[in-house]
């Protein structure tokens, strides 16, 4: 079981090849938090099944540099949440409990 996660890095402008450097870098440092929120929204699937949180998460950098042009393992969704800012990973763990904010739908 994986989780495949695509960003656009660079191609298609010539603004974006100049950027390419600076987008990859952006990605990667928010890349975490977007794992985060990806396993908060969906609390409830990840409840049911803990262990999605155990996929391998597969990022796919795509761009005209072939310096940013890679496929790269970040690891367990679990792991890859709290990758990159190790002060704040304990405060954005996956195993936190959140309630929901409005009641599941009921089943007809």
């Amino acid at each position: 079981m994986s989780l495949h996660v695509h960003c656009h890095i660079s191609g298609g402008h010539f603004v974006l090849d100049i950027l390419a450097k600076l987008r990859y870098h952006i990605f990667c440092r928010e890349l975490p938090v977007v794992l985060t929120a990806f396993v908060h929204g969906d609390g409830g699937l990840f409840r049911s099944f803990p262990e999605l949180e155990d996929a391998l998460v597969w990022v796919y950098f795509h761009s005209n540099s072939p310096e940013f042009n890679r496929v790269e393992c970040w690891g367990p969704l679990r792991e890859a949440a709290g990758r990159g800012r190790p002060e704040e990973a304990a405060d954005r763990g996956l195993d936190s409990e959140v309630e929901p904010m409005w009641p599941a739908p009921q089943q007809r």
